[in-house]
């Protein structure tokens, strides 16, 4: 593999790791925000039988597409970021041992 052509995988995969959190975790977030926005005192129960009555189970996934819209680039550069550096690391490393071993 030829050391300019980027590596695109780590950015997929951080994308879709922000699409599988959120989809996982939304519906808890949507609970713990209604519980921070709600009266002090509430139990955590009486908050999801209410949202779940009030909306639904798709009200736990209101506002899904803007969440992805947002996820989805956050999570692919910081990934492709990440795994960039690394590598720009790893490649600092090796050379500084080399140069030491031609000493």
């Amino acid at each position: 593999k030829n050391s300019a052509t980027i590596d695109w995988r780590p950015a997929i995969a951080g994308g879709l790791s922000g699409i599988m959190e959120w989809t996982c975790c939304m519906a808890t977030d949507t609970i713990k925000t209604r519980l921070q926005a709600g009266p002090v005192g509430i139990p955590y129960t009486q908050v999801v039988r209410t949202a779940l009555t009030d909306s639904g189970f798709r009200g736990l996934y209101r506002g899904y597409l803007p969440v992805m819209l947002r996820a989805v680039p956050v999570n692919a550069s910081a990934y492709f970021i990440i795994e960039l550096t690394n590598r720009a690391l790893l490649q600092m490393t090796s050379n500084k041992k080399a140069q030491v071993e031609t000493m």
